[in-house]
């Protein structure tokens, strides 16, 4: 049931770890401590927690994610060639499947009308025909991959989203799982 109290940022992390969605190794309450004060975490219980663990450390080394099950997904990110590289091993890092995509062939940029994007799933090539909105992802292709990471996985799991604006923090889980999320975080997460 949804808590309007507030919750220990422990508790918080807690009670997420039981549903699958846990800190990484060596990674702590405290490098979570450096984006936002404890009081912000536990003001709303379970909102900060799962956008923040969908987060990067905020400290040298750079690129540590805070979280191996929650990625926030901005869709203003294309930038240069690779930027939809780094979409898929994203995804493919929320599946815990990280060699599921390989060969990846991205030139896309954002000053393009359009592009290509190829890669292999389960030693089969594919590609998709990318349409590029100035920075944005193509939001139709990004659908359709994780469709087939969770299609090639085929073991229940699917992507869930929570809104955070222009961005999404998303999930690898269950419908069991998303439903214990969402019975924390009043329906924060819609399968995507």
């Amino acid at each position: 049931m949804f808590s309007f109290g507030r919750v220990p940022v422990e508790k918080q992390l807690e009670t997420l770890a039981t549903i699958g969605v846990r800190l990484n190794p060596n990674v702590s309450l405290d490098d979570m401590l450096l984006s936002f004060p404890r009081e912000d975490f536990e003001r709303k219980p379970y909102d900060l927690v799962l956008f923040v663990l969908g987060s990067e450390i905020e400290t040298e080394p750079w690129g540590r994610h805070i979280s191996g099950g929650a990625w926030n997904f901005a869709f203003e990110c294309i930038e240069q060639p690779g930027s939809y590289a780094r979409i898929l091993r994203n995804l493919t890092r929320l599946a815990k499947r990280p060699a599921l995509i390989t060969d990846i062939g991205d030139d896309i940029t954002a000053d393009m009308p359009a592009g290509v994007l190829s890669y292999t799933l389960n030693d089969e090539p594919r590609s998709l025909d990318i349409e590029v909105q100035d920075d944005w992802a193509d939001g139709l292709s990004v659908a359709i991959i994780m469709g087939e990471i969770a299609d090639a996985i085929d073991d229940g799991r699917k992507f869930w989203g929570a809104d955070n604006g222009q961005a999404v923090i998303l999930f690898f889980l269950t419908d069991d799982q998303a439903a214990r999320i969402n019975r924390l975080r009043k329906n924060a997460l819609k399968p995507m």
